[in-house]
């Protein structure tokens, strides 16, 4: 009964803070010194900007004089399994023209279909469990498994980088890491550089968009009538829950703002 009382009142308390939040960021912060990948959120000090109401995500974009860094942070479980499905896609777009041509589209995490269905249970029993005991032995399982995950980053529109997918241990300086901590929130963290990012500090502004991709719909061909084949979609891999969540698993929810680099 403690726990769950303790996470009913973090609930409403996230609750209270979110409707205290604005939709979208309405100024730059300024970070000073290296940044780190972690889950920490050290550099920001844990003060998220914004919480998006479209997305259900709380989130933080600022920069220093070479990166840009967003931070995320997800306390809700179908829009856990829902970045668990199909990632979160990060559009920049330097012109500060939403409509540009080829912006650059930074996606992650990519999870293996076989690891989804595994994260989204452990990620709900971390909810769940009663004891203190089940709970640690459950978050030992999803701090190990979710980064083990995580393999690799989807780039799209960036010239100094051909390939679709880059390892999370890539060179170009292009630093990604979602983990879960104690309190069942996700923490994700994404640093870019500005160069390659075609953009030069201060003053510059850009349009972005952050996006949850939701789960991809799979197509199977299957035997039908009188010798005929038949496509059908079959429910993905982790796509745990009812038909309403399912619905709202498969569909991208995203939105548009501007950040201005200090």
């Amino acid at each position: 009964m403690k726990i769950t009382l303790t996470f009913l009142y973090l609930g409403i308390a996230l609750a209270l803070n979110g409707q205290s939040l604005p939709s979208t960021q309405k100024i730059a912060v300024a970070i000073s010194g290296p940044i780190k990948v972690d889950g920490a959120f050290d550099e920001i000090k844990d003060n998220l900007q914004a919480y998006n109401k479209a997305t259900n995500i709380y989130y933080t974009l600022a920069n220093n004089e070479e990166n840009l860094y967003l931070a995320i942070q997800v306390t809700d479980p179908l829009t856990f399994r829902k970045i668990i499905g199909g990632g979160i896609s990060f559009t920049i777009c330097n012109s500060g023209d939403k409509n540009q041509a080829n912006p650059a589209v930074i996606t992650y995490p990519l999870i293996d279909e076989r690891s989804k269905f595994p994260l989204s249970n452990l990620f709900n029993n971390l909810l769940t469990e009663r004891t203190a005991t089940a709970r640690e032995e459950v978050f030992t399982l999803l701090s190990k498994g979710f980064p083990a995950a995580q393999r690799e980053i989807g780039v799209k529109g960036i010239k100094e980088i051909e390939d679709k997918e880059i390892s999370v241990y890539n060179t170009n300086g292009i630093k990604a890491k979602a983990v879960v901590n104690r309190d069942a929130k996700m923490c994700f963290e994404l640093i870019l550089p500005l160069k390659l990012l075609g953009l030069d500090r201060p003053h510059q502004t850009i349009a972005y968009n952050i996006m949850l991709n939701g789960m991809a719909l799979h197509q199977v061909v299957k035997p039908g009538a009188n010798g005929q084949t038949v496509t059908v979609t079959d429910v993905p891999i982790g796509a745990a829950g009812g038909n309403n969540d399912y619905r709202e698993l498969q569909y991208p929810t995203d939105f548009w703002a501007k950040y201005t680099l200090y």
